[in-house]
């Protein structure tokens, strides 16, 4: 092969490629969505390209030619599969057959011949996406096409031109297969996997998100009305704890199975980020709103909710969605996606896996949720928090038995707000432990500012999980009770029932190390979460406290019963039993009925400031 022959094999193949990056580049992306339409694209944009060849058709020296359309019928079939290999080679013998000439039986052969060869390489080794840059085996496939086309070109073609062909197409054919295979592949891959990852989400193997949006652009362009739901997948945290990356990887792609299995035909799904997935639902008649109703949140949420299999293990997940409308407005998509945020953010504030659907009312409750978390973090060092206390009282006697230290924050801006407002961000921000450790701190100093020792008035204070497992928190509690003089009996912690869930293992041992120093320990909130007793005597805790909503609840006559077993098992234990939110003498009664040692609530007293502390035990001490 002399220089004019290679740059005309150059310039032969700079045709062909130029042809596959435009090719990939013109046909839409959604033709990735479908199998069949991305394989026929595959067989078209090969069987073009081999027409190409045909067309111009490179000499590989003393005006033999080098038919390189053989290896473009091969790596449709390798990559695309038989659809691919049927559209491609179906284009190629057309033209073959159309221009006629020496050779046409051989050249109809070679072609499914290579087909042949790309099919069953395909099935020992497929093409693999993700290394689009290996080059060792579109080279195998040209030798092996390489070679069998010399095979036939010995067997088939007329003995006056075979020797000719074999003695100055063999090297050309040796070389120049391979070479182009591996160049074809690497350029047709490489727009390929571009193409692809602009329309499909290789984890969840959905529709990518920058497709999904460009379609509900589309729609809002066009006035058209829809529902947009966001749906968040919780559970993948404790998953990616005792697993690799790949774990997670394979989980997402089992959600993204089922929502494609559930999708309804009128429904688009795209994961938007992490655990995060958008779906839009239309009208057939693009007209008005779809018609959506609950069953159908419910019947995706069941789906989603059943066991995964992974590592041989089973794992369940949960889901929050959050629905908002789209009907003819003047927004954009960046306007429209805070509220099914909103929505979102609402469906897990409840706790619950429930379907919230926006309102105006969702977006002033988050701003001021973005609000309180942005300025949790330094209501502390800005001395906005304070403390009230709440008396606690004996129920036969009526002897003040102590406080319960209860956390108030005033805001310049947000008010009043409420602890159930709060704490959780706090949690979820890890201020709770600082603001933790100066409630203890607190509390113990009003304390023992109001009534010091020898008095044996008690002081409690709520625990949240993050102070309770934290391992440094015992020691800070040791240290107050060591910088306040305070004894440790006459401090009470609290940890409600429902931050044991799910971590009742884990706080055994520091409740149980806090009891060492004496402290009191006490279970608050008890019947609204799900402790059984056994699991009570566990733990070394000398009070449990009613919660006054859960006899509201339960305060039929066909209750009755439960009430009192309930109240008969807790006698079984070796604690007081103090109930709160009184707020009736209809309460109060029911609560002596059942020999309860203590009560709190509004009946009793308000909540009040420190500085009233002293008068109300002058008080009571006269009385």
């Amino acid at each position: 092969m002399n220089w004019l022959n290679l740059i005309g094999l150059m310039q032969h193949m700079a045709v062909v490629i130029l042809f596959l990056v435009i090719g990939n580049r013109l046909y839409p992306s959604v033709i990735h969505r479908t199998v069949a339409l991305k394989n026929g694209m595959h067989g078209l944009l090969f069987g073009t390209a081999g027409i190409l060849t045909m067309l111009i058709p490179f000499q590989g020296g003393a005006g033999t030619l080098a038919p390189m359309y053989h290896i473009v019928a091969a790596l449709a079939a390798w990559v695309g599969g038989p659809l691919s290999a049927l559209v491609s080679a179906g284009l190629m013998l057309g033209v073959r057959v159309a221009l006629g000439g020496v050779g046409l039986e051989t050249g109809i052969v070679a072609v499914g011949l290579a087909s042949a060869i790309g099919l069953v390489y395909r099935r020992l080794r497929p093409a693999d996406r993700d290394s689009s840059l290996g080059l060792v085996h579109p080279a195998l496939i040209g030798v092996l096409v390489s070679a069998a086309s010399m095979g036939l070109a010995a067997i088939m073609l007329p003995e006056e031109i075979r020797s000719v062909w074999l003695w100055h197409s063999a090297p050309s054919t040796l070389v120049v297969f391979p070479v182009s295979s591996m160049l074809f592949h690497y350029f047709m891959n490489s727009e390929w996997t571009r193409k692809r990852r602009y329309a499909i989400d290789e984890k969840s193997g959905l529709m990518s998100s920058a497709l999904f949006l460009q379609q509900i652009r589309k729609w809002i362009d066009a006035r058209t009305p829809f529902y947009l739901a966001l749906l968040d997948i919780d559970g993948f945290k404790i998953i990616n704890a005792i697993n690799c990356e790949s774990s997670r990887a394979h989980l997402l792609n089992q959600v993204g199975q089922r929502l494609k299995n559930w999708m309804p035909d009128n429904a688009l799904v795209c994961r938007l980020e992490r655990e995060e997935f958008l779906i839009v639902m239309t009208d057939p008649s693009f007209r008005k709103l779809p018609d959506v109703s609950l069953e159908i949140w419910d019947e995706l949420q069941t789906l989603l909710s059943s066991p995964y299999s992974m590592n041989r293990q089973l794992y369940h997940l949960t889901s929050h969605i959050g629905v908002t409308a789209y009907w003819n407005e003047a927004i954009t998509v960046e306007e429209l996606l805070p509220r099914a945020y909103a929505a979102l953010q609402h469906s897990k504030d409840s706790g619950l896996q429930q379907v919230v659907q926006y309102h105006e009312k969702l977006t002033t409750q988050i701003r001021r949720r973005t609000m309180i978390e942005v300025h949790v973090r330094t209501a502390l060092q800005h001395n906005q928090l304070h403390l009230q206390y709440q008396p606690q009282y004996e129920v036969h006697s009526g002897r003040l038995r102590g406080f319960e230290a209860l956390l108030r924050w005033e805001h310049p801006e947000l008010g009043s707000v409420e602890p159930k407002e709060f704490i959780p961000l706090a949690e979820s921000t890890e201020s709770m432990l600082a603001i933790g450790e100066w409630v203890v701190r607190q509390a113990c100093l009003t304390l023992m500012r109001v009534a010091p020792s020898p008095s044996s008035l008690t002081i409690s204070v709520n625990l949240s999980a993050s102070q309770l497992l934290d391992p440094g928190f015992a020691d800070i509690v040791e240290q107050v009770l060591s910088d306040t003089g305070i004894e440790p009996q006459r401090l009470e912690l609290e940890i409600a029932e429902h931050t044991l869930a799910g971590s009742f293992d884990k706080a055994e041992l520091p409740m149980k190390r806090l009891r060492a120093f004496g402290v009191r320990l006490a279970i608050d909130d008890y019947g609204l979460g799900a402790t059984t007793l056994p699991h009570l005597r566990r733990l070394p805790v000398q009070a449990i406290k009613i919660d006054n909503r859960l006899m509201l609840e339960t305060a039929g006559a066909s209750d009755r019963e439960l009430n009192d077993s309930l109240f008969e098992s807790l006698k079984l234990l070796p604690c007081e039993i103090v109930a709160t939110r009184l707020e009736t003498y209809e309460q109060l009664a029911f609560y002596k009925k059942h020999e309860c040692h203590f009560a709190q609530g509004n009946l009793l007293g308000r909540p009040m400031d420190g500085e009233r502390l002293p008068a109300l035990i002058g008080g009571v001490q006269l009385a």
